[in-house]
């Protein structure tokens, strides 16, 4: 006979209560549907936790929280992450707040937040309740356009096939947006391979998602996050500037008995998307704002240690017992830039990863956020410097906009839609050194996000180049 005491026959009790709780009303915990649209694709949005509906806060609400949302529901992606309660408050019971989507989560509550219940001061009231604009539901064979299924699977495949040179698709991926690249040297050959990521980088990616007509490469994965370690590889490498239309104008390295990938776990990836945020640096700022100062070593202890002087200024401090008395000269700037994408710029770091640097006091979340450059006639470096981003926040929005990122408290850093991060020139490392550079003219070079860390939809606004003019007591920036 089955022996079950009393404390066991009530922690089975307690379960199954618990159980039938969750399902006697058809619900489940984390399902979400929208409430107060005008369709059923768009709407505030309200989770289920704890036998309860509850509405979610828009502070740091985004398109790839939208995403998830949608999905979640069913359509094929979202078109809106709406804010500030524009399809009503939803509920007065608010669950989440804070949420942060990496965009790949099946559900809503599997996201990031802030912990269920737990809502920050600025969340309360009925007018910041979070909403999304999904993309309707298509119906196969209506428009002649492809249909995508609303359901993620491993099998979701985009081809390119052309008449003539290299064949590409992605497969592998939960939608048809993602997946390892898979090509054909031909459109004879019947055996699709893959390409060593060793070297796979965002142009690639870029160039890809142009060609499948998935808009813009949003990230590069170099390892077998699709799969596709077993296949062969047909090209060890693929370099590309960016701004080809199809892989098969960039340079191709095919793989040989001489020439082979490294592992058969690099296998290149791409991610696509048509939400990308897109920095553009102000050129009216950066002309007026330009000015000399010197400013004695013994003041730049903690700019010298963040690598913010050129190397003369190392040499002195470690080899001369008079360092402390010795003078640097600074070409002083402001550097403002605007986010006129469609999606927030993001430091390509998670906050656990940034850089606490001591003497400023502060964390790093992107180690170079801008690099200055300037150059000779001849197209010789003769200086340059770099500015990491210790806090990269809503300095400025437009009218109507409110400011999502804040720095306070290790706050999360980021660039909304329409706002300006503003490093003005009374900065510590806003500058380039220039002690050992003679007067004259020169070019002056200014690129934001220089290493294509974090994707946006169009590189070529990153840069600003001008006309220097250095005196022995003023500079000027000319033709930005």
């Amino acid at each position: 006979m089955l022996n079950l005491n009393c404390e066991t026959m009530l922690n089975v009790c307690v379960a199954l209560l618990v159980f039938l709780a969750a399902t006697v009303d058809g619900l489940r915990e984390g399902q979400i549907r929208l409430v107060g649209g005008k369709n059923d694709n768009d709407g505030t949005v309200v989770i289920y936790h704890n036998r309860k509906w509850g509405s979610i806060c828009d502070d740091e609400w985004d398109m790839r929280d939208a995403r998830v949302t949608c999905q979640q529901l069913g359509f094929p992606g979202a078109k809106k992450a709406a804010r500030r309660s524009e399809f009503g408050r939803g509920r007065r019971r608010m669950w989440m707040s804070r949420v942060r989507c990496s965009g790949f989560e099946s559900q809503l509550r599997y996201c990031m937040f802030f912990g269920w219940g737990r809502i920050r001061h600025r969340c309360r009231g009925g007018w910041r309740s979070a909403g999304v604009v999904c993309l309707p539901k298509k119906n196969p064979g209506t428009d002649g356009t492809p249909i995508y299924s609303t359901t993620p699977t491993p099998a979701t495949t985009t081809e390119a096939l052309h008449n003539s040179g290299v064949q590409i698709r992605i497969r592998g991926g939960r939608y048809f947006w993602e997946g390892r690249l898979e090509v054909k040297r031909n459109p004879e050959e019947t055996a699709w391979g893959t390409v060593c990521g060793k070297v796979w980088s965002i142009r690639e990616t870029m160039v890809a998602c142009r060609e499948l007509g998935l808009d813009f490469g949003k990230q590069a994965l170099q390892v077998n996050y699709f799969g596709g370690q077993n296949m062969d590889k047909i090209y060890n490498e693929v370099k590309c500037t960016g701004r080809e239309s199809r892989l098969d104008e960039c340079f191709r390295v095919e793989t040989a008995d001489s020439v082979s990938c490294a592992g058969k776990h690099l296998v290149a990836g791409i991610v696509c998307s048509k939400f990308l945020p897109d920095l553009i640096p102000s050129l009216h700022r950066l002309e007026e704002s330009i000015l000399l100062q010197d400013r004695p070593l013994y003041y730049l202890q903690c700019a010298l240690e963040e690598n913010c002087l050129s190397s003369s200024a190392t040499t002195i401090r470690n080899s001369s017992k008079n360092w402390m008395g010795a003078s640097r000269r600074l070409l002083k700037f402001s550097t403002v830039v605007h986010n006129r994408g469609v999606a927030d710029f993001r430091p390509y770091r998670a906050k656990g990863q940034w850089e606490w640097h001591q003497c400023h006091m502060h964390y790093h979340s992107m180690e170079v956020f801008a690099h200055y450059d300037i150059i000779d006639e001849h197209g010789n470096r003769l200086a340059e410097g770099s500015k990491a981003s210790f806090c990269l926040e809503d300095s400025r929005c437009e009218n109507g906009i409110t400011p999502k990122y804040d720095c306070t408290g290790f706050g999360d850093q980021g660039l909304s839609v329409n706002c300006s991060d503003n490093y003005m020139n009374d900065i510590d490392c806003q500058w380039i050194d220039i002690t050992d550079i003679p007067v004259g003219k020169y070019i002056f070079k200014m690129e934001v996000n220089p290493k294509l860390l974090v994707a946006e939809l169009d590189y070529d606004n990153n840069v600003a180049v001008c006309d220097l003019t250095y005196t022995m007591y003023n500079a000027f920036l000319q033709n930005c």
